[in-house]
């Protein structure tokens, strides 16, 4: 495939479907007896060929809004009346009604994973791409048309409509659409890579997901093997569409799901559960069998090859309450839950323990918390939205002022600016040294930051400004390199972009005509998130790790910050020695999304579910100076066994004799290591 197909591919979302992917999903999905089924992105139409072939009597539907997909498949052809294939977008109500019915037995799908800033009214040769706006509206449009729902189902559908976040991916609306699609007794089954099911923005799902089916089995891509294309781990969700819940805590009291992780083992050459039942003429149907007795409580797990675990849905639920009960679209459909919180939920639930952590310690319920409840708050450092003008290097550096080169979109130019209008920074991970602390003497990389300094053409038109006594005509260097980031085309020659245009720097133009107006190189104010006391690297080769920030440098988005908004028990040197503990390592481990080429991505959303020991003071005053050893040593291990001491200690009740905790110590680390081979192999 050409260069300009796979770009195409990519800007569209279109990762197509493997056979023996599809055959499992549908299979579990209850393929075999569904009478109607869709893909509502449905690409070539690989799920609905699978499905012809496992059932041929099903009525078929499949939707896609690019063209050459559908007229080049090799499955839509006009003798083949099982299938009925349009081109449209499957989010407007245009589209939708040329269908005979929005009642849908089964609804399956791989839906495009296209990002927020992607969804803009564009042209992608003859496919007019729908911006966010028309998606939501045609979502609306499409609710109000949908006779199945009950008054109810559509007053939950409208809020979450109305409420999802503008950031959020196309998967989103296509999780709202496919579910409002499915009929009562219906299946959805669906394709997800892992790191999105940890996202903000995926909450509303995976209430639409408890309140109008029930969860039954979660399938997960170990090997990462599946979609070889985009090299990320995988899950299939299956579930069941269930009549409207009125009370979701009392619904899903007792009942539970079932994780299953695959790996490229389990797999041969027709299914992906083909080893583990070699002679079988149906392996993907003998799955579902012992899946079935396995959650009946007829088989038992461990008789399988197959890891499978039993999760209860009552967890998700908390879970899902924990990080929504404040949303106003949560408060909205339940009213209940929002008010009731306290009654089953506190502020510790919210934190993530692993199944691992448990088999491990024996432990059902461990003595943690969340880094919230001591006071420490955890988002991603300074997007400028154009870093080539924003971020340069410091060549030399003088009293007053400072001779700078810019990045290469700008020519790489040298210009001597005003040193107060530099802040050092700390862009990318190959700027750490190999220590637990940042030191700023070693950093080269300034962030310009001239929010007292205009431009005479600025003066111009809003002669108010120099009303302000902080603000002052910038020098001349200072108004070249200004001139110049505004002309430079940053974008190519087809689609030009200048970076005064670009859509998260002219946000920064503030009051116009008035002693307090802004412009676009002028970023807006910088907060405890973008200097925080302790930084860790987004992404990651090795073991994540956690870096000190003493003299407060700003810090790219390229990490996750922490900080302290008031006065805590844990100051900066113990959550530092406990943020660099073989717990916490074990955590990010397992929690973190794998991407392709093996490494970690570890985002703010991970590390706000990190369990954290319940301590007394006096526990972490210890962590706080083996922290402070800690950062003027490296890292020793000698201190990292009495950090982790102190750390288990505490999770685990204080009622475990050393020597028995050194072995559960070292199975944690045995936990991570494991980890860090399976990805970077």
């Amino acid at each position: 495939m050409n260069k300009n197909n796979l770009e195409r591919k990519k800007r569209l979302g279109q990762y197509f479907t493997e056979d023996k992917v599809v055959k499992l999903l549908a299979t579990l999905a209850n393929g075999n007896n569904a009478n109607r089924v869709i893909d509502p992105m449905c690409g070539r139409g690989d799920m609905l060929s699978v499905l012809s072939t496992m059932n041929n009597k099903s009525h078929k539907v499949g939707i896609d809004i690019d063209p050459i997909a559908v007229r080049n498949s090799p499955y839509f052809k006009k003798n083949n009346s099982t299938i009925e294939a349009f081109v449209g977008n499957a989010f407007n109500w245009n589209t939708l009604k040329q269908l005979e019915s929005l009642c849908f037995d089964l609804v399956i799908t791989n839906p495009p994973y296209v990002r927020y800033q992607s969804l803009s009214s564009q042209t992608e040769g003859d496919i007019v791409l729908p911006d966010s706006a028309s998606v939501r509206s045609g979502l609306f449009e499409i609710l109000s048309n949908i006779t199945s729902l009950s008054t109810n189902d559509k007053k939950v559908f409208h809020q979450i409509i109305k409420s999802y976040s503008g950031l959020s991916d196309l998967a989103v609306p296509s999780w709202i659409l496919c579910a409002m699609l499915t009929s009562v007794g219906g299946h959805l089954a669906m394709v997800v890579p892992e790191s999105w099911l940890t996202r903000d923005y995926a909450h509303p799902i995976h209430y639409l997901l408890l309140k109008f089916f029930k969860i039954k089995w979660v399938i997960e891509d170990e090997s990462r093997s599946w979609f070889r294309d985009a090299q990320v781990k995988t899950n299939l969700i299956i579930a069941e569409r269930i009549p409207f819940v009125q009370n979701l805590w009392e619904k899903w009291e007792n009942e539970k799901y079932l994780h299953i992780t695959l790996t490229s083992k389990h797999s041969n050459s027709v299914s992906l559960v083909g080893s583990v039942f070699p002679t079988s003429t149906n392996p993907d149907n003998d799955f579902l069998n012992l899946l079935e007795d396995i959650a009946s409580g007829r088989g038992k797990k461990e008789s399988v090859e197959v890891p499978v675990e039993s999760y209860l849905l009552k967890a998700r639920l908390n879970d899902l309450i924990s990080s929504s009960f404040n949303a106003p679209w949560f408060k909205s459909c339940e009213p209940g839950l929002s008010k009731q919180k306290g009654q089953f939920h506190t502020s510790r639930q919210a934190a993530k323990l692993p199944q691992e952590f448990i088999e491990i310690t024996g432990y059902e319920k461990l003595n943690i918390c969340t880094l919230e409840d001591v006071a420490w708050n955890v988002g991603q450092g300074l997007r400028t939205g154009a870093n080539s003008f924003f971020y340069c290097d410091v060549i030399e550096e003088g009293d007053s002022s400072c001779i700078v080169s810019t990045d290469k979109p700008l020519g790489m130019k040298q210009f001597s600016v005003p040193k107060d209008s530099l802040i050092p920074v700390i862009r990318k991970q190959s700027e750490v040294n190999d220590g637990f602390l940042l030191r700023q003497s070693d950093l080269v990389g300034r962030l310009l930051f001239l929010e007292n300094y205009v431009h005479p053409k600025d003066i111009e038109m809003n002669p108010e400004v120099l009303k302000n006594k902080n603000r002052r005509t910038m020098p001349s260097e200072l108004q070249d390199l200004i001139n110049i980031a505004s002309t430079v085309n940053v974008g190519t020659v087809g689609k030009p972009k200048y970076i005064p245009s670009m859509s998260a720097v002219r946000t920064n133009i503030r009051r116009k005509n008035s002693a307090e107006a802004r412009f676009w190189y002028m970023l807006p104010p910088l907060t405890l998130r973008h200097r925080p006391k302790i930084f860790i690297p987004r992404v990651n080769n090795f073991h994540p790790k956690a870096i000190l920030n003493i003299d407060s440098t700003v810090v790219d988005a390229n990490f996750s910050t922490l900080w302290l908004t008031q006065e805590s028990a844990v100051d900066e040197y113990a959550m530092l020695a406990f943020l660099n503990s073989t717990w916490t390592k074990a955590f990010v481990e397992i929690v973190g999304s794998v991407m392709g080429g093996g490494a970690l991505k570890l985002e703010a959303t991970h590390l706000r579910r990190l369990p954290v020991p319940t301590m007394g003071k006096n526990e972490w005053q210890q962590l706080s100076l083996l922290g402070q050893k800690f950062i003027n040593k490296n890292e020793n291990q000698g201190l990292l066994n009495e950090i982790n001491l102190i750390i288990f200690r505490a999770i685990t009740n204080y009622d475990i004799e050393d020597h028995n905790l050194a072995l559960i110590i070292n199975e944690f680390n045995e936990l991570a290591n494991q980890r860090l081979i399976a990805r970077n192999n």
